[in-house]
C-alpha cells in the first residue's frame, strides 16, 4: 500500500514529506494508522547525526493509532483496537531485561540500530524501489506502518490518543525519574528544572506535596 512519512536520508539534512510502499504485516506485526505522533528532542538528536542509527529511514517513535490489519498469529489486539507504541522493544530474554531494565534491551538493540523489524528485515520501500528502515522500530511519522506485535500498547478507546502517543516515550520518562531514579517519597522536597513534555510529567507524578531535586531531562527506566 502507498503511505506518505516522514523520512531521514542524511545527517544534518532536513527531514522529507515522501510517498512510500508499505508491505503487509508479516508473523507477530500489526498494521497501525497512525493519529496522532509527539515530536521528541531525540528526534532532533537524531536529525543532527547524534544517534548513530542507520539511514535512511522513516522516522518517529512517539505515536498513536488505530489496528488496520493484522498478521498471522497476533492475539494481543485486533482490527480496529486503539494503540500506542514503543519505541524499543525488549526481546524478554537479554541481561537488561531479566533485570527490568527492557528500555535498554541489548537483544533486539541490534535491530535497533539497523531501522530494521524483529526478523531482520523492513516493510517500507520508497519511489525507487530502495529500501526505507524503520524508525525505533514504529516509524510513526508516516499515516501507516507496520510495528512488531510487541511494540504495540493496547489503549481503552476512552483514552485520547492525542494523549496515548505520549506514553511510549515521554510519560514513562518523567514518571520513571520519580520513581526509578529519584525515588521520590512522601515528604520528600522536590524541585522540578524545566516544564516541558517531560517535566510536566515529572511534575505530575509526583506528589503535590512532596518536594526533591529532580534534574530535567533525565532519563531512566520507564
Amino acid at each position: 500500500m502507498k503511505i506518505k512519512g516522514v523520512v531521514l536520508r542524511e545527517p544534518k539534512k532536513p527531514y522529507t514529506i515522501e510517498e512510500m510502499e508499505l508491505e503487509p504485516p508479516k508473523e507477530h506485526e500489526v498494521l497501525v494508522r497512525y493519529v496522532y505522533a509527539g515530536y521528541c528532542h531525540s528526534d532532533l538528536h537524531l536529525q543532527l547525526g547524534e544517534i548513530p542509527i542507520a539511514l535512511p529511514l522513516a522516522a518517529g517513535h512517539e505515536g498513536a493509532g488505530v489496528v488496520e490489519a493484522v498478521g498471522p498469529g497476533v492475539t494481543t489486539v485486533k482490527k480496529g483496537d486503539h494503540v500506542g507504541v514503543t519505541w524499543m522493544i525488549p526481546c524478554g530474554v537479554c541481561p537488561q531485561c531479566r533485570r527490568g531494565m527492557g528500555n535498554v534491551c541489548s537483544g533486539n538493540f541490534g535491530n535497533f540500530l539497523q531501522g530494521l523489524l524483529l526478523d531482520g528485515t523492513s516493510r517500507i520501500k520508497d519511489k525507487k524501489g530502495e529500501m526505507i528502515r524503520h524508525g525505533n522500530f514504529v516509524s510513526c511519522f508516516s499515516n501507516y506502518s507496520v510495528v512488531p506485535e510487541t511494540g504495540v500498547i493496547p489503549m481503552p478507546k476512552e483514552f485520547p490518543l492525542q494523549f496515548a502517543c505520549l506514553m511510549g516515550c515521554c510519560v514513562p520518562t518523567g514518571w520513571g525519574t520519580v520513581n526509578n531514579t529519584a525515588k521520590v517519597q512522601p515528604g520528600d522536597a522536590v524541585a522540578i528544572w524545566g516544564l516541558g513534555g517531560v517535566g510536566l510529567v515529572t511534575f505530575k507524578s509526583v506528589d503535590l506535596g512532596t518536594i526533591a531535586l529532580i534534574e530535567y531531562g533525565y532519563r531512566s527506566s520507564p
